[in-house]
């Protein structure tokens, strides 16, 4: 019992919830009020035939019917009394739809039968009744029903009598309405101003009428929303959008306050919608919105009561914790009705409903797929838990509150968790719980959490707003490191729609440098937060929309057409609905029409061997909106006969090799991939370009696996974006990850690195486990793997200057957070594109026309024009920042043929020379650890055989390195990038050198002049023995042509060799070019960079 009620001051429902909520009601104030009452109505209905208003009797009347019983009455078509049409009024038959429309009246069948209608004001009304009768039946017309309706008084007695009379005499169900109807009906419903307009009665009073700021507003809505409405039902196009509409309406009507009948009748019209075109969910919202009325607006609880089970039904047969609360909020509208009437609600009611719900909340609370509901439907279990304990005045309220202080604790950081209007809950409680130490306990972490949060959201949208300008002025890898910092921060319900916006900024800004995965990982995690107003709410948003048209956009640059048809569908269904909320569907249809045409351009690129994979896909393109990328597929086929009718029309056949030529020539690499892939291989191939740095990763079809292989590519590039911030380098050019499968693996992620191959591999095993449906632990265990194989993986080809600070940089920025958090795949894709997503091309062409191919032999498709590269090449800058300002991951490349973790363990300790007359010169390298020395030489066999033919590895030999040391040289090897210059705009490479010390050149001219001599020498792996001699191991020797043989001073900045001067060299410079020499600018830059 609240304050007010211990003091007397019982506040009714309406008068409660107006004081607490007053926009919620009418703002419109009415000074006087022009107005009857009962006995004056009364007296002037018994009154009319003395004034023969017969007339205006009729038009009062009939407004009445159609107000209560059916609206579509014809008007009378004759002399009062029935005229010729022997009726003062019948209906006119509408369709069903149109049916469906009605909020006022109440008489369905009204819609199929015809009904008659008589009006009298005669005091002889049982003698004009069975005349009226009479006539009407005399029509032949078929009435079903006959209303007479009279101001004169009848007898309930005699009512009946007549009606079962007549009845059966004619064969028409007969239904008297006399003057206390009439009065009832009017008085009760408010409609006194139809019979003063009507009826002519006069009055006195003016009404003065001050309609509020919100009533205004409301008053256009309504009328907006019924107009919406009507149009859409008269062109028998209603959707969930009419739906909608119809409930806003309803709810409108509710704070204006109009008359109970259109009040009811707008809820009813909503409810016959939503089982017209709706689900459980708007069934579900169309009982409870009606039910809440009931209860605050009418203070009608035996009407209430009733909508409460209605609303019951729909929600105890789905699984949504969102609708629970809401049954929650009416089961305690229920347990009030019982405080004050136990009659209406007795126990066995009571009890049998409370348990109902209890048992729906404990059956989501052992959903372990979702951390959210779980902890939610606790929470509302608890809440329950508290009203009945303190109605009952239990003692173990207090704990009660303790375990929901620990609730509000644990919910602080998930996103789907109203935390905000479950504390409003609570404080709202505080009438009757402030003398419980516990509740002063939980009101106190409440505080806290609401104070730190506001400033967390307070100074994450500084950041949103930095991280926007960011990305409008191009400086994508800030807005990244912006964005991500904050993301923790915005994970919350009530700033749901900023984190939405954050995730989809930090996609634009990862697609924009080229790291599509994350781009993918960051879009689905957008989308599948707003996806949630949809499986919630079922609102569907702009926002869902541009997540999905951007996923399908990557999808089609990363190659894989089932995905993209999948989002694309998804887009378009969205799409559907938003333009019946009022869209602009030409904005709509022009993206659509860019992503296909873009589509159309991978078909017409293909050759025979790849085209005909898609012989069966133009009827799927066609029923998926992508008309264009249909016409690509055809003439790609070879199959310029099926082509439709109206292309045919437009671009006649001596025009069409132009127009696809032209059309092919719209290829990008930025957004088109390479191949397309059908992804119906068991093995599939993803890849990355990281800093340069290939990553493979070759998975097993099983959806398991496959998003492990997404979620980890997405993390690695998440945590790596912004390394170019820090200048960081790959050291290696690839990088494998192998994964595959096991049903008898416990773990549910396993992994072993190896090193001694030509590239860092990581072998993962997944076991058993439903990509969609993972429970907090599960996530949580799979996240730590993708962790782990990445951290293996970045300590293995990545490079920083000050490797600890500079990765702890990224770390704090929110690296790890931003990469394992908000990039996984998850979970998420499940809760947006449902459990069985098509993700095989088969998938999506069964039972399809075939279209056979119709290419001569070894066709090549349609060859796009080379787009212009410009590759560059330079010095590292002294700067920390500029390296790569305006530069993507796609647009640098590492070329490398030095496996770093190889060297360091075999220990390259220098260069040896041996000659002999009838064969080329040796190189050795000598390492201190033969074995691994050995392993360098074979991942170069397997590389590239034992003749570099190409020439791939580049040795330079550096001489007049120490001024002080004339015969001293330094000698490198890495990788020859001339060649791989193309299309990367930024090419690194990893050199190993050796500075030499001889105290003379004799072995060094011996080795050039047998190289000059042959033309080409061996390189061969040698190690010291016991005796110290080298021992060559000829079989792992390479034939190469090519050494290259620099002076120290002509070496400069940009030049590939430049890594092979220091900073403490001193080198020999000719004294023609002591001023100019490239080699001096070189060793500036050192010394200033250090």
């Amino acid at each position: 019992m609240s304050k007010s009620e211990k003091q007397g001051n019982y506040l009714s429902p309406k008068q409660f919830l107006k004081s607490r909520r007053p926009k919620q009601f009418s703002d419109t104030i009415m000074s006087e009020n022009k107005s009857i009452d009962r006995a004056q109505l009364e007296y002037y209905l018994s009154t009319l035939s003395n004034r023969s208003q017969e007339k205006e009797f009729e038009c009062y009347a009939k407004r009445l019917c159609e107000l209560k019983i059916c609206p579509n009455l014809q008007s009378n078509t004759g002399p009062s009394g029935g005229g010729d049409g022997k009726v003062d009024s019948q209906t006119y038959p509408v369709s069903p739809t149109t049916q469906l429309g009605w909020y006022i009246g109440a008489s369905y069948d009204a819609a199929k039968d015809r009904w008659a209608f008589a009006f009298s004001i005669k005091k002889d009304w049982r003698a004009k009744l069975k005349s009226d009768i009479k006539k009407i039946a005399e029509t032949g017309r078929g009435y079903k029903v006959a209303y007479f309706v009279t101001n004169q008084y009848v007898p309930s007695k005699k009512r009946s009598d007549l009606e079962d009379e007549l009845s059966n005499k004619y064969s028409i169900s007969i239904r008297i309405l006399d003057a206390t109807w009439l009065l009832d009906e009017t008085f009760k419903n408010n409609y006194q101003q139809i019979a003063i307009d009507e009826l002519g009665i006069p009055t006195s009073k003016q009404s003065l009428i001050n309609k509020g700021d919100l009533d205004t507003k409301r008053v256009k809505m309504l009328e907006d929303y019924d107009k919406q409405i009507e149009e859409e039902i008269s062109k028998d196009k209603i959707t969930k959008n009419t739906l909608d509409l119809s409930i806003k309406a309803a709810i409108l009507s509710r704070q204006l306050e109009l008359p109970r009948h259109e009040i009811d009748g707008r809820f009813s019209r909503a409810t016959r919608l939503a089982n017209y075109v709706g689900d459980e969910f708007s069934r579900f919202e169309a009982a409870y919105q009606h039910a809440w009325t009931a209860f605050w607006w009418f203070e009608d609880f035996k009407e209430f009561k009733s909508l409460f089970l209605i609303a019951e039904k729909e929600v105890l047969s789905t699984n949504n914790v969102y609708n629970l609360e809401k049954l929650v909020n009416l089961w305690f509208l229920l347990t009030t009705i019982r405080e004050h009437d136990k009659r209406l609600v007795p126990k066995v009611f009571y009890d049998q409903h409370t348990n109902k719900l209890k048992n729906k909340l404990t059956d989501i609370l052992k959903d372990t797929s979702n951390m959210t509901a779980p902890l939610y439907a606790k929470s509302l279990l608890l809440l329950v838990d508290l009203k009945e304990k303190a109605i009952a005045g239990d003692d173990e309220l207090g704990r009660v509150l303790t375990d929901m202080e620990q609730v509000v604790k644990e919910s602080q950081n998930l996103i789907g968790f109203p935390l905000r209007p479950l504390i409003g809950v609570l404080t709202e409680l505080s009438d009757f719980l402030d003398d419980y130490p516990e509740y002063e306990q939980l009101f106190t972490t409440m505080s806290k959490i609401v104070s730190r949060r506001d400033g967390e959201l307070a100074n994450a949208n500084m950041a949103l707003l930095r991280g926007s300008k960011q990305l409008q002025s191009g400086k994508n890898y800030e807005a990244i490191k912006t964005l991500g910092g904050v993301l923790r921060n915005i994970h919350k319900y009530e700033s749901k729609d900023d984190a939405i916006r954050a995730l989809y900024m930090m996609g634009v800004a990862y697609k924009n440098v080229g790291l599509y995965w994350a781009a993918r990982g960051s879009f689905l995690s957008a989308g599948s937060l707003a996806t949630n107003d949809f499986w919630n709410y079922r609102e569907v948003t702009l926002e869902q929309m541009s997540c999905y048209e951007e996923l399908k956009r990557l999808e089609l640059k990363l190659g894989r057409l089932p995905h993209l048809l999948e989002w694309n569908r998804i887009d378009l269904y969205t799409k559907s609905i938003l333009v019946s909320q009022g869209e602009d569907q030409n904005k709509f249809d022009e993206a659509a029409m860019v992503f296909d045409l873009m589509l159309g351009v991978v078909f017409l690129r293909m050759d025979s061997n790849e085209i005909k994979k898609y012989q069966s896909l133009p009827d799927t393109l066609l029923s998926n909106g992508l008309e264009h990328s249909r016409i690509a597929l055809l003439h790609a086929l070879g199959r310029d006969d099926e082509l439709p009718n109206d292309f045919a029309d437009i671009v006649p056949v001596e025009d069409r090799e132009k127009y696809f030529k032209g059309w092919a020539a719209q290829y990008s690499s930025e957004h088109h991939p390479e191949v397309l892939d059908d992804l119906e291989d068991d093995e599939i191939c993803l890849f990355s370009n990281i800093l340069g740095c290939t990553v493979n990763v070759t998975t097993k079809r099983q959806e398991n696996c496959l998003e492990l292989a997404e979620s980890l590519l997405a993390a690695m590039e998440s945590i790596l974006a912004t390394s170019t911030l820090y200048n960081a380098i790959s050291t290696e050019q690839f990088a494998q990850v192998n994964i595959t499968f096991s049903s008898q693996q416990n773990e549910l992620v396993t992994y072993s690195v190896i090193d001694n191959d030509d590239r860092p591999t990581v072998n993962v095993v997944c076991g058993k486990f439903n990509p969609h449906r993972l429970g907090s632990t599960e996530q949580s265990e799979i996240k730590d793997s993708i962790f782990k194989i990445n951290a293996e993986l970045i300590t293995r080809i990545i490079m920083f200057k000050d490797f600890k600070r500079e990765l702890k940089a990224i770390l704090e920025e929110g690296g790890t957070d931003r990469a394992l958090s908000f990039t996984s795949t998850f979970v998420r894709l499940g809760n947006v594109l449902g459990l069985k997503p098509k993700h095989k091309t088969s998938d999506w062409i069964k039972n399809q026309k075939e279209y056979t191919l119709n290419q001569p032999k070894g066709y090549r498709g349609i060859v796009a024009l080379p787009e212009d590269s410009s590759p560059i090449i330079k010095e590292q800058p002294s700067s920390s920042r500029g390296l790569y300002d305006n530069i993507k991951h796609t647009d640098i490349r590492t070329v490398s043929v030095i496996r770093e973790q190889l060297w360091n363990d075999a220990q390259w300790e220098g260069a040896g020379f041996a000659t002999s007359p009838d064969q080329p010169p040796i190189l050795m390298f000598l390492f201190k650890n033969a074995e691994n020395g050995k392993k360098i030489f074979s991942a170069w066999i397997e590389r590239f055989s034992n003749i570099d033919k190409e020439d791939d590895l580049r040795i330079t030999i550096v001489r007049g390195i120490d001024k002080k040391n004339p015969f001293y040289y330094r000698i490198g090897v890495g990788a020859n990038i001339k060649k791989e210059l193309s299309p990367a705009r930024l090419v690194g490479t990893i050199v190993r050198s050796n500075m030499m010390t001889p105290t003379n050149s004799d072995n060094l001219d011996r080795f050039l002049a047998d190289y000059k001599k042959y033309g080409c020498f061996w390189i061969v792996p040698a190690a010291f023995n016991k005796s110290g001699k080298p021992d060559m191991y000829q079989p792992l020797s390479i034939l190469k042509e090519k050494v290259v043989i620099r002076d120290a001073w002509e070496i400069g900045i940009n030049d590939l060799d430049s890594s092979l001067i220091r900073q403490g060299d001193n080198p020999i410079i000719p004294k023609s070019e002591i001023e100019e020499a490239p080699v001096i600018e070189l060793i500036q830059s050192r010394m200033i960079a250090e």
